[in-house]
C-alpha cells in the first residue's frame, strides 16, 4: 500500500469504486492542496469527504508532526437527524469498523498507520447531539487518538470560543483547544451556517490565530465548506467542484 491507493480503501470499506470526482480530490488533498470549498451536488457522496481526510491522516502518519498537513480530529458538522445526520453517523461508523477488524491489505495498512498515533483504538468515533457530551473521544484525543464526529455547528462553534453547553469552567480551554488545533471543522450545507463560517473567518483574521484550508498546517484549524448552492464569488480560488462527477 502507499498513499496514493485511495481508491482501494474507499473499496474495501464499502464495497464499490469511488465517484471520479472523489478520487481526484483525494489526489488533491494527498498532494497538500486542501480546498476552502467543496461544491457537489446533493447526493454526490459528500459524506466521503470523510474517508478522504481519515485515508490523508493514514498517508502522512510516518511524518513529523510539524509536517503533517491531515488534521488529527475530524468533526463533521450536520444537519438536523432528519435531514441526513444519522446518515452521516452510520457512514463513520461503517469506516471506522472496517478500519478496526478489516482483513483487505488496504484496511490493515491504514490501520497500522493510524495506530502509530498512540490512540486506544485507530479510529475513534463519537456523536455529538442534543445533550450528550462525548467525553470518551475528546478526553481521549488528547493522548492523541484519532476521531470523528459529528454535531451541529452550534455546539463546536460554542467550544472554539472557550464556551460549551454544559461544559465547566475547567473543562472549556481543553474543549477550546481539541476543537481549534489540529481539526478539520467539515461543514455540511455550508449555506445554511453562515454565522459558524464567520466566526471561522474571523477567527483566522486574527494574528497568531486560526487558519483555514490551503492555509492551515498542523496544530492549526482548518475548514471545509460543502454545498451546491455556494455563492459564485466565495473563495473562488479555493474551490473544488464535481465536474464530471
Amino acid at each position: 500500500m502507499t498513499g496514493t491507493d485511495f481508491a482501494r480503501f474507499y473499496k474495501a470499506v464499502h464495497d464499490r469504486e469511488p465517484f471520479p470526482w472523489q478520487e481526484r480530490l483525494a489526489a488533491q488533498v494527498l498532494a497538500g492542496e486542501w480546498p476552502d470549498t467543496i461544491t457537489v451536488p446533493t447526493g454526490c457522496g459528500k459524506t466521503s469527504v470523510t474517508d478522504i481526510a481519515v485515508f490523508a491522516l493514514a498517508a502522512q502518519a510516518g511524518l513529523p508532526t510539524r509536517e503533517r498537513t491531515a488534521p488529527l480530529r475530524i468533526l463533521f458538522v450536520d444537519r438536523p437527524a432528519a435531514c441526513g445526520g444519522d446518515d452521516v453517523s452510520r457512514h463513520v461508523k461503517k469506516i471506522a469498523e472496517a478500519i478496526e477488524g478489516g482483513g483487505t491489505e488496504e484496511l490493515r495498512w491504514v490501520r497500522e498507520q493510524l495506530r502509530r498515533f498512540g490512540g486506544p483504538c485507530p479510529l475513534q468515533t463519537a456523536v455529538l447531539r442534543g445533550g450528550m457530551y462525548p467525553q470518551q473521544y475528546l478526553g481521549r484525543c488528547a493522548e492523541p487518538a484519532v476521531g470523528l464526529c459529528i454535531g451541529r455547528w452550534t455546539r463546536w462553534g460554542s467550544r472554539l470560543l472557550f464556551r460549551g453547553y454544559g461544559v465547566s469552567d475547567g473543562r472549556r480551554p481543553v474543549d477550546a483547544g481539541l476543537v481549534g488545533n489540529d481539526s478539520l471543522l467539515i461543514v455540511d450545507e455550508a449555506h445554511l451556517s453562515r454565522p459558524f463560517l464567520d466566526t471561522l473567518e474571523w477567527g483566522a483574521a486574527i494574528p497568531g490565530g486560526m487558519r483555514g484550508g490551503t492555509r492551515s498546517r498542523c496544530r492549526a484549524c482548518g475548514s471545509w465548506q460543502m454545498s451546491a448552492t455556494v455563492p459564485g464569488d466565495e473563495r473562488e480560488a479555493f474551490r473544488f467542484g464535481a465536474r464530471g462527477f
